[in-house]
């Protein structure tokens, strides 16, 4: 502030056109400091759709991670992606929140994949974006039957997994 208490001088403007500078400066700092994060090409642009987890197996949320575990899955979400970056990958980031132990701490984890729909089914890389991984030996990718508003998981045959169900939670 000036002598008399206005404007952002902080004591060293001596006329009003000073004390004008300073605010056309301190405007147009904030305008561009505003507009910058409006210019980011190089990520995921818009969610297209999201997916709640609704049930494994024939199991409602929460569920054990594995049988005897004290951990549980709390939550898990997709969000459906569009990228405007170079490489044009659809992403899927999935988010999940387990509990360790009923009552305990929680912990949040965000995974980016690549996806893409063929046909009625949504085919998710199973190796996360970025990360070095041996295709088609440990990282197959995984199947959703598309049904309505739902995706059905569609385990490999002789897997004995549970198959998860989601449900559409946003749709813009």
């Amino acid at each position: 502030m000036d002598a008399g208490g206005n404007g952002p001088c902080m004591g060293s403007c001596n006329d009003r056109s000073e004390r004008i500078a300073m605010r056309r400066l301190a405007v147009l700092l904030w305008t561009a400091a505003v507009s910058s994060g409006c210019t980011d090409h190089s990520g995921p642009s818009g969610t297209i759709s999201t997916y709640a987890l609704a049930r494994v197996g024939p199991s409602h949320l929460p569920v054990q991670l594995s049988e005897g575990s004290p951990q549980l899955l709390v939550a898990d979400t997709f969000r459906l992606m569009r990228d405007r970056s170079r490489t044009n990958l659809e992403t899927l980031r999935q988010t999940t929140v387990i509990q360790n132990g009923a009552g305990g701490s929680t912990e949040k984890s965000e995974t980016d994949f690549e996806y893409r729909l063929e046909g009625g089914t949504l085919v998710v890389n199973n190796c996360p974006i970025g990360a070095l991984c041996a295709t088609g030996l440990v990282y197959a990718p995984r199947i959703f039957q598309i049904e309505g508003d739902s995706l059905f998981e569609l385990t490999p045959l002789g897997a004995n997994l549970p198959s998860r169900v989601y449900g559409l939670v946003r749709h813009p």
